[in-house]
C-alpha cells in the first residue's frame, strides 16, 4: 500500500465557479483552483478550519463528480503535474495486499484485523462532507496529521477510491513545512463545465426507536470477515 508516486505525475482538481469569475481563474488557473490559502481552508474529510490540503483526483470525470455540482452549475477543471516523487499511501491496493493472506501464517490474526480497519478507515475516508456534520471527521483530520506530520516516515499524500464514481480514484496531497504543494500547472490544461444533468439512486434504510426511545438507522454494509 505505501509506495512512490513519479515525479511527473499528472493529477486533476476542480472547483465550481461560486466565489470567483471565469475570466480570473483562466488568467490564475492554480491560483482560484488549486488549493486555497490556509487562511480560506474550510473543514474538510482530512482536514481542519486553516489548513489548506489539496483534494483531487487522477482523472478529470471524477473530478467533477466529487464537487457534486448542482444543474446549471460551471465548473473549472485543471490539470497539474508533481513536481518530485511523493510518498504516498494507496488504499486503492487494500485488497490486493490482504487478499493472499494464509491461515497458517504467524501473524494471520494481526494482519487480518489491520485489515478489517484499513477497509473501514477507507470507507470513512472516501465519505462526502455533509454540511453540519464536520464534526464526523474527526478521525479522518486526526488521520491525516499523523500521516502528514508525526510518522516516522511522513507521506506526501493518500490515494483512495471514489464512491461518486465507479473505479474513479482520489487523490490528497500534504503541503510541506513551508505550506506549500510539490505541484505545478500543466499549460492550456484549463477546462470549464456546465451541468446539464443529475442521476440519483437511493436505498431505503431500516429504522426505528430502541427501548429508551433513541432513534437507529440501520445501514447495509459489506462484510469485514
Amino acid at each position: 500500500m505505501v509506495w512512490e508516486l513519479p515525479a511527473g505525475s499528472h493529477l486533476f482538481r476542480a472547483r465550481a465557479c461560486r466565489s470567483f469569475s471565469i475570466k480570473d481563474a483562466y488568467k490564475e488557473p492554480l491560483r482560484y483552483v488549486g488549493p486555497p490559502p490556509s487562511a480560506q481552508a474550510r473543514v474538510g474529510r482530512m482536514n481542519v478550519e486553516g489548513v489548506a490540503i489539496f483534494y483531487g483526483a487522477t482523472d478529470c470525470e471524477t473530478c467533477l463528480a466529487e464537487v457534486r455540482p448542482a444543474l446549471g452549475n460551471e465548473v473549472v477543471v485543471i490539470e497539474v503535474q508533481t513536481a518530485k516523487p511523493l510518498r504516498v499511501l494507496d488504499f486503492t491496493r487494500l485488497e490486493e495486499s490482504y487478499s493472499q493472506l494464509s491461515y497458517f501464517q504467524p501473524d494471520f490474526n494481526e494482519q487480518a484485523e489491520k485489515g478489517v480497519f484499513l477497509r473501514r478507515l477507507q470507507r470513512l475516508i472516501s465519505q462526502p462532507v455533509v454540511s453540519g456534520r464536520e464534526t464526523d471527521y474527526l478521525i479522518t483530520q486526526i488521520m491525516m496529521e499523523y500521516l502528514a506530520h508525526v510518522h516516522d516516515k511522513p507521506f506526501d499524500g493518500i490515494l483512495f477510491r471514489s464512491v461518486q464514481r465507479a473505479e474513479g480514484v482520489n487523490a490528497v496531497l500534504f503541503p510541506d513545512p513551508t505550506g506549500a504543494f510539490p505541484i505545478g500547472y500543466v499549460d492550456k490544461s484549463f477546462k470549464l463545465f456546465t451541468t446539464t444533468s443529475i442521476k440519483y439512486t437511493h436505498r431505503e434504510e431500516d429504522v426505528g426507536l430502541t427501548d429508551d426511545g433513541e432513534i437507529w438507522v440501520h445501514t447495509e454494509t459489506y462484510d469485514d470477515s
